[in-house]
């Protein structure tokens, strides 16, 4: 009778470079599943013909990363749409009350609490809600969203929240504030900023090949 046994599956030659490794907390014997795991519509994009990722952090692929250059032109964009918001309701209302009120008037308060109310609103809540919805509108326009890190979705509206949370407080910080929008330039390998290293987030391209 012949000694030679076939090799379990786990141990059986992979395509390139040695035998096929069971992920970190995967068990022996089960097969390692592709990074992203395959749906009818992939985290990170179109289908992909890479190799899993079985060594280092868990995360997109490079090619699917967003570049810093129209990262920078989306948080531009954002800024332009919520400076529109706010001053679309300031500026017809305080015409408007120019010409109603006369100086003094105490009619014009709730008015005016109103005002700074919509722009708290609008400044605090708008890119998460619209995050949480798949991405903010800069970055829609851009062809980039905001996902988790370690699995490609859309992130909550918690998630969405903490992330520009962490965002505002490193930024009134000014040193920390601009190293930490460009960190995305040299953080490896997600090109990850400090916001979204805080929140276990990513920017990636909506569509990559």
């Amino acid at each position: 009778m012949s000694t030679f046994q076939t090799p379990p599956p786990s141990q059986q030659p992979g395509p390139g470079f040695g035998p096929v490794q069971a992920p970190y907390g995967q068990p022996q014997g089960v097969p390692s599943q592709p990074y992203p795991a395959q749906s009818a519509v992939p985290a990170y994009g179109p289908p992909q013909t890479l190799a899993p990722q079985t060594g280092g952090p868990q995360g997109p692929p490079a090619q699917a990363l967003a570049v810093p250059g129209m990262r920078l032109l989306a948080r531009f964009l954002d800024y332009l749409i919520t400076g529109a918001l706010i001053a679309g309701a300031w500026v017809p209302t305080t015409l408007w009350m120019g010409r109603t009120f006369v100086p003094g008037d105490s009619r014009g308060v709730p008015v005016v609490l109103g005002l700074f109310a919509w722009s708290l609103l609008v400044g605090l809540f708008f890119e998460p809600l619209t995050m949480a919805m798949g991405g903010t509108l800069g970055k829609a326009i851009c062809g980039l969203r905001v996902v988790r890190v370690e699995t490609g979705r859309k992130l909550g509206f918690g998630q969405a929240l903490g992330r520009w949370l962490a965002y505002l407080g490193i930024g009134m910080v000014p040193v920390l504030g601009l190293i930490g929008v460009l960190s995305c330039l040299w953080n490896e390998p997600f090109r990850q900023c400090l916001h979204d290293r805080a929140a276990k987030t990513v920017v990636v391209k909506r569509r990559w090949q």
